[in-house]
């Protein structure tokens, strides 16, 4: 799930001023009744295997199976949402909350918790709607008339409404099995005096599980950051592209293959020649490639040439000789880099409506 960039500001902000409150003892788990984390586990992978393909019943019994298996997962998913909703204002406030603002890394993976996208109790009520309906119209065709194709897209809706729930099931575990790890990493680093237990197998073992568990996060943050600044390198190379395109440098040297005009070259054997449309259309970029006037060859920038500087084009067109043995070394130069242009940023007027697809 894609986290909102701004949600996370604004809770690793508030998390990292709850650092100078003064740090009180920790007497008790935050969520509490919520799943042991390595079942938790166990069942939300159970589910994503489940799911994994979003995959349709075989048959009707297949589909009162997955029927049933969502609802427990959705059953499941609910209670996690109204966990998280008593117990996260405790834990931006309370004093598991102060704990984890001492830590500057915990802080930034709980806030990073806190700004998961999940589905709210709304989203959740019409997926608990959608499989009530779901399951009565089973009920209502599967014994009764119906058609074969009925049915089978009734148990294609069925498997699609599985996979959702199952997305659903493991988002909401997957926040709050995070927050446990978390608020246990913190109580671990907090002074002795807040550990009087000691250490067990049995909390050995659960310290090695929650740091797998923000080794994930860890690793999840990363590969979200890696994500956006890539988008965002592919918007300036795009928007850098947008620019160079409409210069006039470029335009004016294609001038010929981005004017609109309801004339247009095509081929009829080897002439170029000319058809009309109703509206006013620029050169085809696909066209262009099609007839080889792309390919970086004498024969592409012959076939480029001749479109060009074809003499039934209308204005504007070029004013060159069609046939390289008509070429100076400025009319090749030329050629090739129109040529290139063409290249380098035809897709970018197709996406711009310069030239046509």
């Amino acid at each position: 799930m894609i986290y909102s960039a701004t949600r996370f500001l604004w809770a690793l902000g508030f998390l990292m001023l709850m650092a100078v409150v003064t740090l009180p003892s920790i007497d008790r788990w935050i969520f509490s009744d919520a799943p042991d984390p390595a079942a938790a586990q166990q069942q939300t992978a159970q589910s994503a295997t489940d799911d994994g393909t979003s995959r349709t019943p075989a048959t009707t019994a297949d589909a009162r199976r997955q029927l049933d298996e969502a609802d427990q997962n959705l059953a499941e998913a609910i209670r996690l949402s109204e966990v998280w909703k008593r117990e996260s204002a405790p834990l931006e406030s309370g004093p598991a909350g102060q704990t984890i603002a001492q830590n500057e890394e915990l802080s930034a993976l709980m806030a990073h918790v806190f700004a998961a996208e999940r589905p709210t109790a709304d989203e959740l009520s019409t997926l608990r709607q959608q499989g009530d309906e779901l399951r009565q119209q089973l009920a209502d065709h599967a014994d009764g008339p119906g058609s074969a194709t009925l049915l089978a897209e009734l148990r294609q809706a069925i498997g699609a409404w599985h996979a959702d729930v199952s997305e659903a099931h493991e988002s909401w575990n997957r926040v709050v099995h995070e927050a446990q790890a978390i608020v246990r990493e913190s109580q671990r680093s907090a002074p002795d005096e807040q550990n009087p237990d000691g250490e067990t197998l049995a909390k050995s073992m659960q310290a090695s599980r929650d740091g797998q568990t923000l080794e994930q996060m860890r690793k999840d943050i990363q590969r979200e950051q890696e994500r956006v600044e890539t988008e965002q390198a592919e918007k300036e190379r795009q928007a850098k592209l947008e620019l160079e395109a409409q210069s006039p440098e470029v335009l004016g040297a294609l001038a010929p293959f981005v004017t609109p005009r309801t004339a247009h070259p095509q081929m009829s054997g080897a002439s170029v020649v000319m058809r009309k449309t109703f509206e006013e259309q620029p050169v085809s970029l696909a066209w262009l490639k099609q007839i080889g006037a792309l390919d970086p060859s004498v024969d592409g920038l012959k076939m480029l040439a001749r479109v060009g500087a074809a003499r039934k084009l209308p204005e504007p067109r070029w004013t060159i000789p069609t046939q390289p043995n008509g070429w100076t070394p400025e009319t090749e130069a030329f050629l090739k880099d129109a040529q290139q242009k063409l290249r380098d940023y035809g897709p970018t007027l197709v996406g711009l409506g310069k030239l046509s697809p």
